[in-house]
């Protein structure tokens, strides 16, 4: 009895340690932000696991935050920049460290459906870009919003400037506040235009998070 029990208990610990290894945040993986603000069932995706994100729960690089058709949440970096992330989304984080000289931070979004609103604060000085299948939009701004559907991709500057590149023709236009350009799938970046209040008031709606 006592010999079954110990080996019961060594088994225990192991597989409890194997969780630990395989679960994110755990053997040297930090946090890069955390749930601030959420409404419905939104979940993060790592490799075959899911975790339910409330208010409060850290994410992780490599985290694919998923969203339900009338879900949002807001994500705070550590460095003060925040992602709202709308309804029907899909966002992957993909990459996120801190520059060689210590004095910025270099991120990277993968967009692979939905809507975000991207607001940068704090160390996010460059390096920060939002890629869809479509078109990336980079930092040179400090807000600004990209939707991406199975078509095409949409980038609206709240303020500052973005710059757009089409992934397909590498073609390049720059937005300022107000501005928006669409992308289709396998094409270039249409001319830098001002939206109008009804489309501008729809993607901010989408990606107000109360």
């Amino acid at each position: 009895m006592s010999l079954y029990f110990n080996r019961f208990c060594l088994v225990s610990i192991l597989f409890l340690g194997l969780l630990l290894v395989l679960m994110p945040g755990a053997a040297g993986a930090d946090p890069i932000g955390r749930v601030v603000r959420q409404a419905g069932h939104v979940v993060a995706q790592a490799g075959a696991e899911l975790r339910a994100l409330r208010p409060g729960a850290a994410v992780f690089v490599g985290d694919r935050i998923v969203t339900g058709a009338d879900s949002k949440v807001a994500i705070r970096f550590a460095e003060g920049a925040e992602l709202m992330v709308g309804p029907a989304t899909q966002v992957a984080l993909s990459d996120y460290v801190l520059t060689a000289d210590r004095r910025g931070i270099r991120g990277r979004l993968s967009l692979l459906i939905g809507i975000v609103r991207t607001h940068l604060a704090g160390l996010w000085r460059d390096g920060f870009e939002v890629e869809t299948q479509a078109a990336v939009a980079a930092l040179r701004s400090t807000d600004w919003i990209t939707e991406a559907t199975a078509g095409k991709a949409a980038v609206f500057v709240v303020n500052g400037v973005v710059e757009v590149t089409g992934t397909a023709t590498a073609d390049t236009v720059v937005l300022r506040g107000g501005d928006g350009t669409d992308v289709p799938v396998g094409g270039a970046p249409s001319a830098p235009k001002q939206w109008g209040r009804k489309r501008v008031d729809a993607v901010l709606a989408r990606t107000a998070v109360p």
